[in-house]
């Protein structure tokens, strides 16, 4: 006597866990090529045990009008997708913005942010000013790459870590690249092409996990009330720095302002900071490495 399967609807889903900032994530799915996807996706984010998942969700084949739903189980929200994916990288995304929206105890930056020898440059600037593109060229020049866009900070010990999401790059940085690394890059295993450029793992290409850093000084691109005419880094004062980097933390939301802006002023005191304006990349690359070079503990 043969034993009926058991329909979908009754199997208990595979389960992928992933944790940042003491904070757990988990999605679900009972569709083996989910997990599989989610797996290659949250590899570098292992769960710590102690962390119990905070936010959970599900992707799964969607009906007749979409082909999958990733459905977050505390909410209920759903979002549609054409591709299990496109549903995946959805997840992907959605745990950052909890971090950076809901989890206030843990300093999360959007900004750019390379190492080397431990040392780390965390690169500030408003969209589209070349944080992603800045960040690369100087992982090109044998940096870690911690991340493009979001960055895991302890104020305190100026620790800096990558954010659980992978590198998003824009097609206009396939030039920096080149079409043959860009290739390489996009056949890793959890790489995905975007309407945008694409998305990747470093490690995947240069074989170099990406490293937890001190950060030893900050740079702005484009900031607000900078020199325009200015063709050398300037130093930033930490009392201007502490402002013109405030809008670029999640904390900048907190009721109580001045604690946040007390916390960020000491970060700022002990990590110089410096207008970068925008030029050959070449020349962006050098002055970087000439600050880190310069500034010592």
């Amino acid at each position: 006597m043969t034993s009926e399967p058991v329909p979908a609807a009754v199997r208990a889903p595979s389960v992928v866990r992933w944790s940042a900032a003491g904070l757990g994530f988990q999605l679900e799915s009972h569709d083996a090529a989910v997990h599989r996807r989610a797996g290659q996706v949250f590899r570098p984010w292992a769960a710590d045990p102690a962390c119990e998942p905070t936010a959970t969700w599900t992707v799964e084949p969607g009906d007749v009008s979409s082909a999958w739903t990733a459905r977050d189980t505390g909410t209920g929200a759903i979002t549609r997708h054409d591709s299990l994916t496109q549903a995946v990288t959805a997840v992907e995304f959605l745990a950052v913005q909890h971090l950076f929206d809901d989890h206030l105890g843990t300093l999360t930056a959007h900004a750019a942010c390379a190492a080397r020898d431990g040392r780390a440059v965390l690169i500030f600037g408003p969209s589209g000013a070349g944080k992603s593109t800045l960040a690369c060229a100087l992982w090109q020049r044998g940096f870690g790459l911690l991340g493009d866009d979001t960055i895991l900070l302890d104020a305190d010990t100026r620790t800096a870590r990558p954010a659980p999401r992978r590198v998003a790059l824009r097609d206009a940085t396939r030039a920096l690249l080149g079409d043959a690394l860009w290739r390489r890059l996009l056949d890793c295993p959890a790489s995905e092409p975007t309407r945008e450029g694409c998305l990747f793992h470093p490690d995947e290409l240069d074989g170099v996990p990406r490293p937890i850093a001190t950060v030893a000084a900050c740079v702005f691109l484009a900031r607000r009330g900078a020199a325009s005419a200015a063709d050398r880094c300037v130093s930033i004062p930490p009392g201007l720095a502490t402002l013109a980097m405030l809008p670029y933390f999640n904390q900048s939301r907190r009721p109580d302002r001045e604690a946040v802006i007390a916390q960020l002023g000491g970060f700022a005191a002990r990590t110089p900071a410096f207008d970068l304006p925008r030029g050959p990349l070449g020349t962006m690359t050098d002055a970087v490495a000439g600050i880190l070079a310069a500034v010592r503990e």
